[in-house]
């Protein structure tokens, strides 16, 4: 054993050291906030992967992007770490698997992955008009009817995939007409949707034993971490991977951080496992991250009895309250500004990047925002989903990035064309789309730069480079001469080129193809939060980091919890519960709270707050 690894088991606790040291068969490890679950997984992937003879290889499932990037880092100075383990989100080996072993479900190995909600919504859209089938039920009043029943439906077709339903035993006749006419659609553009990344790969096994075998024979261990994320999918194709004999399974997750039950996910598939694998069970209580203020608060709200006389560090609560939410505002950035001046006792050196804002709903944000444009405190805004560009230009280009790629891609074209304005276009399945002919048909300036950008790349084809794109996008967007936009267009192509680079880096030694690059935006694999100013963080965003200093804001009713969960009940309420512990333990050493007393309706009346139960329950009021 070196001289490193001796340090680092030295300096885990006595239950962390038998998690990293347990051998073989399932594990189950139940791991608060600040307890080092992230550590112990880690190091338990390092002893694995250093001590284990033989070529073995540890399959590690994270639920984000960046967990997976956190864990990556951790470990790269472990040699052929690739070799050894797959450390990425479940979605991503799926896809992948797809991409290699996918022409047994019909999936062509260049398939593009449609994720965004309003492309899914426009080939819904398209395949019902295409029918035109009366039994539909597809007439509307307006606009807002029909984005209404669309929206209905997708969601029953995203029911349908995550309990792993085809259309064929879908029992009511409409639903399973639309529902086929939505994946013909998705094929009649050589793609898929996210849920169906689960679905397919879940098929593929069950309808082909050789490739469910030759997978489970490349890892002897499976690490998952947030295990209370899992949802009937995930959980599903882990149960085909693994089971009673091939059983090395260690699953890491926290009850109370249950925070995603709208997508299916539930603390209940630990449950499962429990009864399913029988596995040892270890508990990680102790919290090595927050302090005494912020455990007792988030204890109020879990339940949890933990002692905290074993908490080094005091901490502090605040109620901020301000008449209404102009006043909240600037009365949060006093209370951060009067910090960032004058320091704290229980906390070293205080910088904007040690302090974040955390809301349910980033509509809470919007006065705060202006108060520090204002005062000229840099910040960020973070949401969950960090990949959709805001210009048009940059918009109008990715998705000519899209057709160029997949020459069948009709959804995108016709998106583009109606953006563009342009009518009568349409070309038949067989006929690939020739994205230049567009050229001779537009004549505003941003348009014709798009389609130069995008020639560059076409010239270079099969191999990828968008070098020569970006130095086209960055020259016109100097020369833009309203100011707002100026600044929206550079940040996209900065934003645009991020991407690019870390694509680059991911897949240093290989040729570099468009689409891969397209798969790797589709699965968000480059987005990586780093700290710049002042974070601003909705609640599902916020989970994974930790502060030193954390404001939840709008902490009233409606808000904070959420009104539909208030309208709704118990279980709504446990799960809005949930969420505001999580924002509590994003704290290490100070947390407050803020409310405004009225809030102005959009129709002018003000109308009183009333404070949120979760500060009654908490005992700040």
């Amino acid at each position: 054993m070196q001289p490193e690894e001796n340090k680092m088991k030295s300096s885990l606790s006595s239950t962390q050291l038998e998690i990293v040291n347990h051998d073989d068969g399932p594990i189950l490890v139940r791991a608060g906030p600040g307890s080092g679950k992230t550590r112990v997984l880690t190091e338990r992937v390092r002893r694995l992967i250093t001590e284990k003879n033989g070529p073995i290889k540890v399959l590690c499932l994270t639920f984000t992007n960046k967990a997976a990037n956190e864990m990556a880092e951790r470990l790269d100075d472990l040699q052929n770490l690739n070799d050894r383990a797959y450390i990425g989100t479940i979605h991503k080996f799926c896809y992948e698997l797809l991409q290699s072993k996918g022409s047994r479900v019909g999936i062509d190995e260049n398939i593009h992955l449609f994720e965004r909600h309003q492309d899914r919504i426009q080939v819904l859209y398209q395949g019902i008009l295409k029918n035109n089938s009366p039994s539909l039920g597809f007439r509307f009043q307006n606009e807002r009817e029909r984005e209404k029943y669309l929206n209905e439906k997708l969601e029953r077709i995203h029911e349908f995939k995550s309990t792993f339903i085809p259309p064929e035993y879908v029992k009511d006749s409409r639903d399973r007409e639309i529902y086929e006419l939505y994946n013909s659609e998705l094929r009649n553009s050589n793609a898929i949707d996210y849920d169906d990344i689960l679905f397919l790969t879940y098929r593929m096994f069950c309808e082909n034993p050789k490739i469910l075998d030759f997978v489970r024979r490349q890892y002897e261990y499976l690490c998952i971490d947030e295990a209370q994320d899992l949802n009937q999918a995930q959980y599903s194709i882990i149960r085909l991977l693994f089971d009673q004999n091939h059983n090395n399974i260690m699953m890491v997750g926290d009850p109370n951080q249950a925070i995603f039950n709208w997508s299916g996910a539930s603390s209940k598939f630990m449950d499962q496992f429990l009864k399913d694998f029988k596995p040892t069970v270890k508990n990680l209580k102790e919290n090595y991250r927050c302090s005494r203020e912020v455990v007792r608060l988030g204890q109020k709200l879990s339940g949890d009895n933990i002692s905290l006389e074993v908490l080094p560090i005091e901490g502090e609560s605040r109620i901020i309250v301000g008449i209404d939410e102009d006043d909240e505002a600037r009365k949060v950035a006093d209370f951060l500004q009067d910090l960032l001046k004058n320091g704290h006792r229980d906390i070293e050196k205080i910088s904007p990047e040690n302090c974040a804002l955390i809301a349910r709903s980033r509509y809470v944000f919007l006065k705060i925002k202006d108060v520090l444009e204002k005062r000229e405190i840099k910040y960020q805004f973070v949401t969950a989903n960090q990949n959709e560009f805001e210009s048009d230009l940059i918009k109008d280009f990715d998705l000519c990035l899209r057709i160029l790629s997949n020459p069948r891609d009709r959804l995108h074209f016709s998106l583009l064309c109606k953006r563009w304005k342009l009518d009568n276009l349409e070309t038949s399945f067989e006929q690939k789309i020739d994205i230049f002919s567009l050229k001779e048909k537009i004549f505003e300036k941003p348009k014709i730069v798009v389609l130069d950008a995008i020639r560059t790349i076409s010239d270079k084809l099969p191999l990828f480079n968008l070098e020569g794109a970006i130095d086209i996008l960055t020259q016109y967007s100097r020369n833009i001469e309203d100011d707002v936009e100026r600044l929206v267009v550079i940040s996209d192509v900065s934003e645009l080129e991020r991407k690019y680079q870390y694509y680059l880096k991911s897949e240093e030694g290989n040729s570099h193809f468009l689409g891969t690059f397209l798969s790797q935006l589709a699965l968000d694999a480059s987005a990586k939060y780093t700290k710049k100013g002042i974070s601003l963080l909705t609640v599902h965003s916020a989970k994974g980091l930790e502060f030193d200093i954390v404001v939840i804001m709008g902490m009233v009713e409606g808000i904070f919890p959420d009104y539909r969960a208030v309208k709704s009940g118990s279980v709504a309420i446990d799960e809005e519960r949930r969420e505001a512990f999580v924002s509590v333990t994003r704290s290490k050493r100070i947390i407050a709270f803020s409310f405004p007393q009225n809030k102005m309706m959009p129709w002018g009346d003000e109308k009183p707050q009333t404070r949120s139960r979760f500060l009654k329950e908490m005992g700040l009021i």
